[in-house]
């Protein structure tokens, strides 16, 4: 999972941490010349972030439940 740096206008109805997924990405290949050196990048800006559906834990079984099934 890679981590960007996003750029969307007013407030974001999220929380640090939580998984989103940008609607509207536009990416904006930038470059500029300080002391002689180019730097360059890519700027992302998003119309919103919309919060990621949380996936489904997966249950585990308890040690009381594992140790009746070996009984049986």
């Amino acid at each position: 999972m890679e981590l960007l740096n996003v750029a969307v206008p007013g407030d974001q109805e999220v929380t640090i941490g939580q998984i989103v997924t940008p609607v509207g990405l536009v990416a904006f290949p930038w470059e500029q010349y300080i002391g002689g050196e180019k730097r360059w990048g890519v700027a992302f800006r998003a119309e919103k972030l919309a919060i990621a559906a949380a996936a489904r834990p997966v249950p585990v079984p308890s040690a009381e439940s594992s140790a009746s099934a070996d009984v049986a």
